[in-house]
């Protein structure tokens, strides 16, 4: 034996070397390989789940922008229109108008503590109606020097509760206002 050559037992060693490494790469590869699928399959987990949460918050959002559509047809389904009847006073030789106020229920559902207003202030005709059921119309009349002695239709408006609580008022020309709380429509200004 020459000195410095490998011998028998040493090129067993070496190679019993390299078995180990590449065992140990395996085993670390076969450990490694599913938690790397792991990860990968728990993003995609998350990422449909996020996809589901927002198309479920869509879903929702559409479902209250379609029930507060339809709370605010049947409030444009409560129809309130003036009349101006002329009323000759012989002694001053002017005309003075009775104003009436008719409000109708044309929605599916009764309305409540209905309040009619004008500008000469609330009718007092039996104020507030407690219910008007569908298909019912009332009016509210008043007459005097404060209706006045103008062709032009005043804007009126009345106030009432909905099935579901919500206050609101309806206006002649056509605008509807949601009330918050105790606010009276005279305070605000109207959006069509």
């Amino acid at each position: 034996m020459s000195v410095g050559a490998p011998t028998l037992s040493g090129t067993y060693e070496l190679q019993a070397l390299w078995v180990n490494i590449a065992v140990g790469f395996v085993t670390l590869l076969a450990a490694g390989v599913p938690l790397v699928l792991f990860l990968v399959e728990r993003r995609d987990r998350k990422a449909a789940q996020d996809a589901l949460d927002a198309e479920l918050r869509r879903q929702r959002e559409a479902e209250r922008r379609r029930a507060e559509e339809e709370l605010l047809a049947g409030v444009r389904r409560i129809a309130v229109w003036p009349q101006l009847e002329a009323r000759p006073v012989r002694s001053e030789r002017v005309t003075m108008f009775d104003l009436a106020v008719h409000v109708t229920n044309h929605s599916d559902n009764p309305v409540f503590e209905l309040v009619v207003n004008t500008p000469i202030g609330t009718m007092l005709t039996e104020m507030p109606w407690q219910i008007i059921k569908p298909g019912e119309e009332k009016v509210a009349t008043a007459s005097g020097p404060d209706v006045g002695s103008s062709i032009e239709r005043p804007r009126c408006w009345v106030e009432f509760t909905d099935v579901s609580g919500r206050r609101w008022a309806r206006y002649t020309d056509g605008d509807v206002v949601r009330l918050d709380g105790d606010q009276l429509a005279s305070s605000i200004t109207a959006e069509g």
